[in-house]
């Protein structure tokens, strides 16, 4: 009986975590602030949704966003089509740069395209992937991580937030968000 009553709950938490996803990421976050530099390294190459290099003048004046995710991940793909609709509706000021945790190459990059080329990408084999896990872990402060983990970032690359919430209000058109707006 009790192995059920913790079956029920496990569940009862992953649905809820998958139907109110953004909302109930925000809270799990353990830190201020990440670095720039730590999501996305100096002379890292971007690339558009067909892997071509983009340049960095393209991301001059935007606020970039890091969304580290996985297509495997139920959450990851739930507040990826909110990310996707407010990308889309602000890509003039924001752009968006997918850190992929697939199992392969191939996974990752039709993750890419299944957001229809909203998104920017760093290679897959950029760096190891233990390496991108830590990031997640040090912003979860678990042991091992977690996704989704969405950052946002200012022209300058100084850190703004993790706004899970105001991306997803945004979206649904309770309230806007943007932030580049002085």
């Amino acid at each position: 009986m009790m192995k059920k009553g913790i079956e029920t709950l496990s569940l009862i938490l992953i649905c809820s975590i998958v139907t109110h996803g953004a909302s109930a990421m925000s809270h799990l976050i353990k830190i201020d602030s990440l670095k720039y530099s730590e999501m996305i390294p100096p002379r890292t190459i971007i690339y558009n949704s067909e892997m071509e290099e983009i340049s960095e003048v393209e991301l001059a004046d935007k606020y970039v966003g890091v969304f580290i995710s996985a297509s495997w991940c139920g959450p990851c793909r739930y507040f990826g089509k909110y990310l996707k609709k407010y990308a889309d509706k602000y890509k003039n000021n924001f752009a968006v740069v997918l850190i992929g945790l697939d199992k392969t190459e191939k996974y990752h990059l039709n993750y890419l395209k299944m957001y229809g080329g909203t998104f920017l990408s760093l290679a897959y084999d950029h760096r190891p992937r233990r390496q991108i896990w830590n990031i997640t872990a040090k912003a979860y402060d678990r042991k091992n991580g977690g996704i989704p983990l969405f950052v946002l970032f200012n022209e300058k690359r100084e850190f703004v937030s993790f706004p899970w919430d105001q991306v997803k209000n945004d979206s649904d058109g309770v309230r806007p968000y943007t932030p580049w707006v002085k």
